[in-house]
């Protein structure tokens, strides 16, 4: 009587813990799930990158409007909206940013269940009690809970930098982008400008040749001065043929980078930025300086030095394989019909550790091979850094370069359009021949293109320094920092 009071009160005592095991099993699995739909929910709401703040800058119009006027932070604005290689950088951050999960899903409990039914080829019984039954039909559920596993932390580690990588490398896809819009953008106004200064010259050229034209039937000019004056109206046409179609291949490049239409960016009027609109120059514009900005800010340094802290945790991973690991494993089985070994409605509950002896040397080659990675990676990221200063240095006396040409081709074109005025009112006056008229007009149409080309290659250069630096774009990154 004793015994069975006993016997009672122990079952009572693993039917309550069975049910707190399982409140805890499904409070941790309602809370897993629920991070996992609010990572989604997060993940929705973030696919489509969010627009940068900044005071200094316009409302952005979108293409149904169809503004007569496209900015270069409106092209910024669709190109981050639209541009494909934009929304791969995302969707690769997302995947990554699912790692840290995966690590930390191994310290969940499983539950796995089975069923099935037995037929022997015949029952075997004793007295009243079957050893065998026909048919035999079982069913089981099983939780496993981890209780320790040395990989667990190594392995969340490393997926927590792997994925600051990955946004790492979306930041500096960004960059690169938001780049390669400012080039198409200038590339668009430059061919513009350089139509507009074909289309004067032709039309100065034409009036030339009229001119010259009719001095010539009258005789009051040589025939060589007519023949240099055709010659000009066939190179001024020849030109504007050429600005027009790269001003027509500038517009589709723009278009294919920012998605719009190509006959709207044909139809649209490019705003000429007042000052860069990411941002501004260091006042110290010293060379040091910059490679210093740019072994601070360069997103791709940052996603590499990422990659090494992660393999770092990998390699420890690695070591971690060595330990034991333990769990706590319960199991409630149900059978019928019950027979002498086995009851129906019966349960266990118990520990299992795991030593692992011998493997055949596997983990020892995985920590060597994971050391010999992480060697190669911080080579890797000390040629970076020495790459990046190069670029930085070249970009840089490039714009010192570009600075001091364009100072030179403005005062070119002062001094030719000058020259030009002077030589037009002598020949007027009869003191200088038309050869010297067309000599100084073609000096003049080649100081003006010459003065567009430079003033747009300054102007890239300077957000090129800008870009290898780490700084382009700043406003539009830190709009996509969580």
């Amino acid at each position: 009587m004793r015994n069975a009071m006993i016997d009672k009160q122990m079952k009572s005592i693993w039917k309550n813990c069975l049910k707190r095991l399982s409140r805890i099993f499904l409070a941790l699995l309602c809370l897993s799930i629920g991070s996992i739909f609010s990572g989604s929910e997060v993940f929705a709401q973030n696919a489509a990158l969010p627009a940068p703040v900044s005071e200094n800058m316009k409302t952005t119009q979108t293409v149904e409007n169809e503004s007569p006027s496209l900015t270069l932070e409106e092209s910024f604005q669709l190109a981050l909206k639209n541009h494909e290689e934009i929304q791969i950088a995302v969707f690769s951050e997302k995947e990554q940013g699912l790692l840290p999960w995966r690590a930390f899903s191994a310290i969940l409990p499983s539950v796995t269940g089975s069923a099935g039914i037995t037929y022997p080829k015949e029952q075997i019984a004793f007295a009243e009690s079957v050893i065998v039954a026909d048919p035999l039909k079982e069913a089981a559920i099983t939780v496993r809970q981890p209780l320790f596993n040395g990989q667990t932390l190594p392995a969340y580690m490393s997926a927590r930098n792997l994925s600051e990588a990955s946004s790492e490398s979306k930041y500096f896809e960004i960059r690169r982008v938001l780049f390669n819009v400012a080039q198409a953008y200038f590339a668009l106004l430059q061919n513009q400008k350089l139509v507009d200064v074909a289309e004067e010259s032709l039309r100065l050229a034409q009036e030339q040749l009229r001119i010259l034209s009719e001095r010539y039937e009258a005789g009051q000019a040589p025939k060589n001065d007519f023949l240099r004056a055709q010659l000009e109206v066939s190179r001024a046409e020849r030109t504007l043929m050429e600005s027009r179609n790269n001003r027509e291949l500038a517009g589709s490049t723009l278009a294919s980078f920012i998605g719009m239409p190509a006959p709207e960016i044909k139809e649209a009027r490019l705003i000429e930025p007042e000052s860069d609109p990411t941002v501004r120059l260091e006042k110290n514009d010293e060379l040091q300086k910059y490679i210093e900005i740019a072994g601070e800010h360069r997103n791709d340094l940052r996603s590499l030095k990422e990659q090494v802290d992660a393999k770092k945790w990998e390699v420890r991973q690695k070591w971690a394989a060595f330990l034991p690991s333990a769990d706590l494993i319960f199991e409630q089985s149900w059978l019928e019909p019950e027979s002498f070994s086995r009851q129906n409605n019966f349960w266990t509950a118990g520990f299992q550790f795991t030593f692992p002896f011998f493997d055949k040397g596997e983990r020892v080659l995985n920590v060597s091979e994971q050391r010999y990675e992480l060697k190669q990676l911080r080579l890797r990221l000390e040629r970076l850094r020495k790459d990046i200063a190069l670029q930085v240095e070249e970009v840089w006396r490039a714009t010192q370069t570009a600075k001091v040409n364009l100072a030179a081709v403005l005062k070119e074109r002062e001094l030719s359009q000058e020259n030009y005025d002077v030589i037009l009112s002598r020949y007027e006056s009869g003191q200088a021949s038309s050869l010297d008229v067309i000599d100084a007009f073609a000096e003049l149409t080649n100081a003006k293109t010459s003065a567009v080309t430079e003033q747009y290659a300054y102007q890239l250069s300077l957000l090129n320094l800008l870009k290898q630096a780490g700084l382009f774009g700043q406003s539009y990154v830190e709009s996509q920092i969580k």
